[in-house]
């Protein structure tokens, strides 16, 4: 059990910001989640992370008002989003280990390098965020939304996820997802060292523990269309790179 240090400490994460508050509710409107298909799906994501978070406290301001690390310009990354009458009203980024690593990496090393030792292809969960408004809907769409991004992740061969969470929102993980906690409290310094940890979710364990949220996550098959991504252009990454280094020369002056 992890004991929380002092009763002023500060949670947060890069995964989980809102947790579902309640249960049974209903969308009254018609939500489409998919993967991000355009550069407008992914501004309007990385917009609506960069909100929530600024609002949270977890990063200074930029001028672009979007929160893009470097890991979004990777094909490893994938963004996914639910629409709602043309408008992206909840996100989160899937990052599978690959070129520069994860996020992670940096925060709880002894974890990715146990699972790498074990060659297992992991997935950092990361940028969850949903519109204000949409806070009474947000557990149905939280688990249409992870249930695209969990068939999409063993449809590409991923056999883990890796999140950083409150502590207080991991029993939740724990108890409907099937999460286990495996690191310690620490600080994350992508997010003003606010404090979370590290969580994993295991496709073999949950295959045979089946956890109470498994038959609305795989009861069913998604079609294949729906699992299709649509990759960054050249101009894209471009573009959200200079968002990256513009955003870093900020801060660096303001240090």
């Amino acid at each position: 059990m992890v004991s929380r240090e002092g009763s002023s400490a500060k949670y947060s994460s890069d995964w989980s910001i809102d947790i579902p508050k309640i249960p049974g509710c209903t969308t009254v409107a018609p939500v489409e989640c998919r993967i991000a298909q355009t550069m407008q799906d992914r501004m309007a994501a990385f917009g609506l992370v960069y909100d929530k978070y600024l609002g949270k406290g977890m990063l200074p301001t930029n001028p672009y008002r979007m929160r893009v690390i470097e890991h979004h310009l990777l094909p490893t990354t994938t963004v996914f989003v639910a629409v709602r009458d043309g408008e992206v009203v909840a996100t989160v980024t899937l990052i599978g280990d690959g070129e520069i690593g994860l996020p992670m990496d940096g925060i709880h090393p002894e974890v990715t390098h146990a699972v790498r030792l074990q060659q297992l292809y992991v997935g950092e969960v990361s940028c969850l965020a949903f519109k204000k408004q949409e806070m009474k809907y947000v557990l149905p769409i939280f688990i249409e939304l992870t249930q695209l991004m969990s068939q999409f992740a063993r449809a590409n061969g991923m056999h883990q996820f890796l999140i950083g969470c409150v502590p207080q929102h991991a029993r939740f993980y724990c108890r409907f997802l099937g999460f286990e906690q495996i690191g310690q409290v620490r600080p994350y310094p992508t997010v003003c060292n606010t404090l979370g940890v590290a969580c994993c979710l295991d496709f073999a364990r949950i295959d045979r523990e089946r956890p109470d949220c498994y038959d609305k996550y795989f009861g069913h098959q998604l079609p294949a269309a729906k699992l299709a991504t649509t990759p960054m252009s050249p101009f894209e990454r471009d573009a959200f790179g200079q968002v990256i280094q513009k955003s870093e020369q900020q801060l660096l002056q303001m240090v």
